[in-house]
This record gives structure tokens, C-alpha cells and sequence, in this order.
């Protein structure tokens, strides 16, 4: 192929390819027939190679009639200008009758600049739809008169509906026009669920828009280039400035028969610009910040989903039709500690970092963060495809309460979180998560505008020199808790000391469970117990030997109790150190650890598979949407029994997973009085160790990973009847 300027999907399945020489092509099943369908005579020279085979249509009810549309370029003659023109022609299996052609519509003479549109569509009410732009003339885009800058809509027989809504203000092929106010709508798309028309407008000057298919819309052009406040321009659904790119030449839904993508993906809007190259996505329902899909493609033109769920693109004048799959992750990884944990984000004024904005985050939007830096003179490589940390909330900005998700960049906004705050305050929490294949980035959504940083103690790569296997411990166990009078396998019996730091040693030997001499990191969950009249203030956790880093995990305030996971490495002793601003009570619980060895007294060390995007496993409120909706709060004092290997939202953890990591949320809405929660394996009897504790009316967010028991389940036990939200990022498997 070459010159390939529109694909288009026939109803049986087949992608048909317009060439801008004239030629129709066919891929059947994969494989590009040596004959084209059609070739049509075209005018291929001039108007900035806009010209030629421009859309291809099929008719609805073309596995009966064969009829199918074409939107070209007629060749000049010595008596007839070059000019664009709709016609019908009909199929006879991989081949067009070139003698069936009926014209149904002669559109105007080529022009100089070009910007004819040309994409055509039928729309849900089976009418054929047809973009045509401006040519050369602006404010012909405002005229009843002519064809340029509009959208028409016409019957399969190239005869005007009557219900078109200027069909009483025209005549003749004028009757046609549907919506107006066009500059170069060069291609549209309707979604096959609900109907909904966008049109992709290139701009010329300023903004690019997306534009809601409306009959009889006005969208402005010339007197309005992106966002209009005139009452009588209907404004874009979407728009960007010429800083994010220059052409929106392509677009469309995402709602095939079969979902090749993950559910977080159905129905949302694919679109790409010319000149930077990118593919982004948005969601219809929710107008907002985009979300990055692909980067690198070169001019892309067209973009089509196939009946198979893939994603199809093509390039300017190019010869190649490409095909975008999900694949899930196949291999695992391991984890890989960095020598001591890095502030990788802080959003605040003149902190240090190594990515300071100084702005807060943007409410309703994603900041894209990239993660595979050098920073501090540590290094997370180009290989990494997630990273581990603790992200904190700063809400000192006088925003409102609202929560905190971060995602792979590249993937759609899931409906998880990470981080649930309210005005003013400070919330830490433990993170693992996905980074984009592409860029290595994540993304940070917040619902408003808050401070927010992120340090990082390890990431997840594929197995390697220096890479770790996860080991889950046959139950969780109290490491640490300084209270007087409890249960630990150290428990000294008094608060940390302000200011300075506890060195814990990591490998031992506690009841039936033990940590073994390889240990180079170990996760669990950290809880500060402000009961000693101490002051506000904050916890890191780091390996011994290293110096005390600038990142912290936990942030409290006087009289607060405030869990979070963590993931710490070790020092060659086996320790890391607890350092305190306050001389508060501390409690850390184990839940397995990171070591070199495959095998162990503890069992076969497992691989890290991150999910292509989280899933919501279990809300517990009615009338949510999660993998498992039981409509009903927690029991009180008693264990739910939670399966975790599933298929969900096309996302499937499988049968070998043996333990799952993500976010647990406490909702406590429901008048219980306060309390506890603890995640554990199916099977083993209730540990003495929690991963949240919550008051009357909290939302609490904490991380965890959690081994599974018998039949691919963990337990989650609550001391009251409170609502509860897990949300997976990942599993771990053989």
C-alpha cells in the first residue's frame, strides 16, 4: 500500500484502506489482497495533497445489498474542474462492480489550501453522514448556501431527509446540511452504544476541538476557535492549544462487540493529533484532562476499532496499517530496594525534591509523573515497570476534602484510590504502582487542589542481577509495639525517642515464624500510637547504615492513632531504623519479606505481575460498582472470607496468584464506634497485627499486601460493623 489517508471496517469484519491515488484496498483476516476492491480515477495533484480517495462508508444493510459510499476526488477534464464527489458503489465479494457507481452528491471545486474533511459515517437513524470542510473559504462555514464547513446528512439514495433541520430555510442539495460552523472536520465518529456524534475539527491558528454532534449546531468557525462563550456557537466538548498540538486528525469510540482492552477502557474516546504524534483518551461522561494512550506514531490519520477490540491506526501517506493490543504481563518481576528511599515529588514552595513544581496539583486532573529518574544519585532504570513508595496528601492549600488515585499513564482513570483526606489535613499512605510502557510515568489524579508528595524506596523489574523474590510469612507478626504491657516479639515497653532513631532487627525468629538470614527487605504495615501527650510530627523508615533520608511514611498529630504499610529495605545487618520527630508509641507488623534466594525455610519467593490498570475487588456500600458489591457493611468481631482470584472488568488474576498487594479503604458511615481492621490469609487463624484503625465517621486509607489461603482468598476481620473498599494493583506469583 501507500498514500493511505482512511480505513473503515465493513460490517463482515473485513478493514478496507483508501489510498489518496484512488485505489480501495482490502485486509481479509489479517493478510492485505493483492487486487484492490475499487480504483477511481482521481485527481491527485495540488490543494496540499488533500485531495484524492478520501472516506469509505458501508451501508447498514450491506451483507444484503453490497452498497458502500466513497467520498473522492474527480479528475479535471477539459470541460469539468477537479471537484469532490459522493457516490455509491456495489460489492461482488473482494471486488467493486466499477460500473455500479450512482452519484449521490457533487461537492465544489478543489481549492488551493485544501481542508475538504471528507470522512463519512452511517449514524444510528441510518442516514449517511459526510464532513466536508471550508476548502478555501471561512466564512462560507456560516452560509446556508454551500456545502463547505458543514456536516450533511442524506438518505442512502443521495435523496435529503425532510426532518434535516434547515430543510425549510434551503433548497435543493443546501437541504442537506445538518450542523455548521466548521473549519476542517476531517474525520468524526459515533459511538455504536448510545449514538453520540464526535467531530474531530482542526483549527487553525489556536485550539483543536472535539465537537458534540448536535443537528442544527453552530460551532462558530470563523467568529470562534476552541471554548465560545456566544449563545449562539454550541462550545467544544474538548479543546487544546497549539502548545499540545496541531492537527486532531483522528478519532474513536471505544465500544466493539468483543473488549480486547480492559473494561476501564469501554467507552471511552480515542483521539490523535497529527503533529505530536500522541493518542490520548477522554471520557465522554466526565469532560476533563485526557489521559495518555501511545506516543510516537508518526502523523497518525485515521483511527478505527476492529470487531476483534484492537485499536487501528494509520500514518500520513504511509503504507502500513498498525494494530493496538493489550497484552497482559506474562513474565514476573522482582523487586528491586534502592539503597535509601528518594523524595521524588513535592508539589510544595521551595521544597526539595527531584521534581518541585511549586504548584499544588490541578482538582480533576491527572499530572503525569515520570519515574524512571536519576535523582540523589540514585538511579530507577529504564526497565522498571512499577515502583514502591509512600505518597502523602498536604491539604494546606484551603481545598476541600476529596481523595487521591494514581494509575499507569496510558491507561484510562480507574475507579480506585489511593488517598482519601479531608480540609487541612495531612494523610500518608503506602503505594505501589504501574508505570506506563511507553514513558515510565504513573499518573496523580486528585479530586482538588492539594499539595502532594511521593518518595519511593524500591521498584519492580524483570528478574536480574540485584532482584528480589517476595516471600509472604505463613501469618503476619508483631515485630514491634512499644506500648507497655503488649504482645511482640520486641516489646520494650516504652515510646520511641524524639528526634533520634530505633535501630529493629529484621531477621529473627518469632514464635513459630521466622525471617531468615537472606532478608534484604520486609513489608507490613506501621501504626503510631500518639498516646503519650507528644506533639505532631512524622516517621521514616530506612535501611541501617544509610543516612536518614529527606522522605517520611507516617505524619501524625497529637493524640492520633494513624496506620500505614510500608515496604523497607535492610541493612547488611539485617535492620533498618524508625526514626521519630516525637517520642510517640510505634507498632510494626511483618507480613513477608524480599530476599535473593528462589527457595526458602519459608517456601518457593514469588514474582511481582502488575495489573494493566487496578480494579475496585470489593465495595461494601450499596450501590457501588466494584468486582463484588455485597451491599452490606462489615460484621462486626467476624472475619469475611474475600476471593481474590478473579476475572473482573476484563483484568483477570489467576489461579497461581498467591498473594495480592493494593489499597484498603475503612468507610465508617455507619454509626460503629471505633476500631480495627486486619487482612490475613484464608485458612490461618487471626494474628495479633491490624492494617487500619479507625474512629467514629473516618474514611481511612491503607495500602496492604496480603497472602492468600485456601481457595485463593484472604480474611479481612473489622472489631465493628464499619464499610470497607480493596482495591488491587498487582498480585504475586510463582
Amino acid at each position: 500500500m501507500s498514500g493511505t489517508i482512511a480505513i473503515a471496517f465493513s460490517p463482515d469484519g473485513r478493514l478496507f484502506v483508501c489510498e489518496k491515488a484512488g485505489r480501495l484496498r482490502v485486509i481479509s483476516n489479517g493478510a492485505l489482497l493483492s487486487t484492490p476492491f475499487l480504483t477511481l480515477n482521481v485527481e491527485t495533484v495540488g490543494s496540499n495533497g488533500s485531495n484524492g480517495l478520501l472516506g469509505v462508508a458501508f451501508d447498514p444493510q450491506f451483507s444484503v445489498n453490497g452498497f458502500f459510499y466513497v467520498h473522492y476526488t474527480v479528475k479535471a477534464t477539459s470541460t469539468v474542474p477537479a471537484h469532490n464527489r459522493i457516490s455509491r458503489f456495489t460489492a461482488n465479494g473482494d471486488a467493486a462492480n466499477p460500473n455500479s457507481e450512482v452519484v449521490l452528491l457533487e461537492l465544489h471545486d478543489i481549492s488551493v489550501t485544501g481542508h475538504y474533511g471528507g470522512d463519512m459515517h452511517f449514524g444510528a437513524d441510518g442516514k449517511l453522514y459526510v464532513a466536508v470542510g471550508q476548502y478555501d473559504s471561512p466564512s462560507s462555514a456560516q452560509l446556508l448556501t454551500d456545502f463547505k464547513g458543514k456536516i450533511l446528512r442524506i438518505n442512502s439514495d443521495g435523496t435529503i431527509p425532510a426532518d434535516n433541520p434547515f430543510y425549510n430555510q434551503t433548497a435543493g442539495g443546501n437541504r442537506a446540511i445538518w450542523a455548521l460552523g466548521l473549519r476542517n472536520p476531517f474525520t468524526f465518529a459515533f459511538d455504536a452504544i448510545t449514538g453520540r456524534m464526535f467531530i474531530n475539527d482542526i483549527g487553525e491558528n489556536a485550539y483543536e476541538e472535539i465537537d458534540d454532534g448536535i443537528v442544527g449546531a453552530n460551532y462558530g468557525w470563523p467568529q470562534s476557535e476552541g471554548f465560545t462563550s456566544n449563545p449562539n456557537h454550541q462550545a467544544p466538548f474538548y479543546y487544546y492549544a497549539r502548545d499540545q498540538g496541531c492537527a486532531l486528525t483522528a478519532g474513536t469510540f471505544y465500544n466493539p462487540p468483543v473488549r480486547q482492552f480492559p473494561t476501564a477502557y469501554a467507552g471511552k474516546y480515542f483521539f490523535a493529533d497529527w503533529c505530536n504524534g500522541w493518542i490520548k483518551t477522554i471520557d465522554p461522561t466526565a469532560p476533563g484532562s485526557p489521559t495518555e494512550f501511545a506516543t510516537g506514531t508518526s502523523f497518525p490519520m485515521d483511527l478505527e476499532v476492529g470487531p476483534d477490540g484492537s485499536l487501528y491506526y494509520i500514518e500520513w501517506h504511509g503504507s502500513n496499517v498498525y494494530r493496538i493490543q493489550y497484552t497482559a504481563m506474562t513474565t514476573g518481576l522482582q523487586y528491586y530496594p534502592l539503597p535509601r528511599p528518594i523524595r521524588l515529588l513535592d508539589t510544595r514552595v521551595g521544597a526539595a525534591a527531584c521534581d518541585n513544581p511549586g504548584l499544588p496539583l490541578t482538582a480533576n486532573a491527572a499530572r503525569t509523573e515520570q519515574a524512571r529518574v536519576t535523582c540523589d544519585g540514585i538511579t530507577i532504570p529504564a526497565n522498571a515497570q512499577a515502583v514502591v513508595g509512600n505518597a502523602t496528601v498536604v491539604n494546606n492549600t484551603g481545598a476541600p476534602g476529596g481523595f487521591v488515585t494514581l494509575y499507569p499513564n496510558g491507561t484510562a482513570l480507574p475507579t480506585v484510590s489511593n488517598l482519601n483526606y479531608t480540609s487541612g489535613q495531612i494523610v500518608p499512605n503506602a503505594f505501589t504502582v504501574g508505570l506506563g510502557g511507553s514513558d515510565g510515568a504513573f499518573n496523580i489524579y486528585a479530586t482538588s487542589g492539594v499539595n502532594f508528595i511521593v518518595d519511593i524506596t524500591g521498584y519492580y523489574a524483570p528478574p536480574g542481577t540485584g532482584g528480589l523474590y517476595y516471600h509472604p510469612l505463613p501469618q503476619p507478626i508483631r515485630l514491634l509495639d512499644t506500648r507497655p504491657g503488649q504482645t511482640a516479639c520486641d516489646a520494650p515497653g516504652r515510646p520511641l525517642t524524639g528526634g533520634a532513631s530505633r535501630t529493629a532487627n529484621a531477621r529473627l525468629t518469632c514464635g513459630v515464624v521466622s525471617i531468615p538470614a537472606t532478608a534484604q527487605a520486609v513489608v507490613g504495615n506501621a501504626t503510631v500510637v500518639n498516646d503519650t501527650g507528644a506533639s505532631g510530627g512524622f516517621v521514616t523508615l530506612y535501611p541501617n547504615g544509610a543516612a536518614l533520608p529527606n522522605a517520611s511514611n507516617l505524619n501524625y498529630s497529637p493524640g492520633q492513632i494513624v496506620p500505614n504499610a510500608f515496604t523497607v529495605g535492610l541493612g547488611g545487618d539485617g535492620e533498618f531504623n524508625i526514626y521519630a520527630t516525637t517520642g510517640i508509641n510505634f507498632i510494626a507488623d511483618i507480613t513477608g519479606y524480599y530476599s535473593d534466594q528462589p527457595t526458602d525455610t519459608n517456601g518457593t519467593g514469588l514474582l511481582y505481575y502488575p495489573l494493566a490498570t487496578p480494579i475496585r475487588l470489593l465495595d461494601t456500600r450499596p450501590g457501588q460498582v466494584a468486582c463484588d458489591t455485597p451491599g452490606a457493611p462489615l460484621a462486626g468481631g467476624a472475619s469475611r472470607t474475600q476471593a481474590a482470584r478473579v476475572t473482573c472488568n476484563g483484568i483477570t488474576i489467576p489461579a497461581t496468584a498467591q498473594a495480592v498487594a493494593g489499597n484498603a479503604t475503612a468507610v465508617n458511615n455507619t454509626g460503629a464506634s471505633a476500631g480495627f481492621i486486619t487482612l490475613y490469609p484464608n485458612g490461618s487463624s487471626l494474628p495479633t497485627v491490624s492494617n487500619l484503625n479507625y474512629v467514629e465517621g473516618q474514611v481511612v486509607p491503607n495500602a496492604f499486601t496480603v497472602g492468600l489461603g485456601s481457595g485463593g482468598a484472604f480474611n479481612i476481620y473489622a472489631t465493628s460493623g464499619i464499610h470497607f473498599i480493596a482495591d488491587v494493583v498487582g498480585y504475586y506469583a510463582l
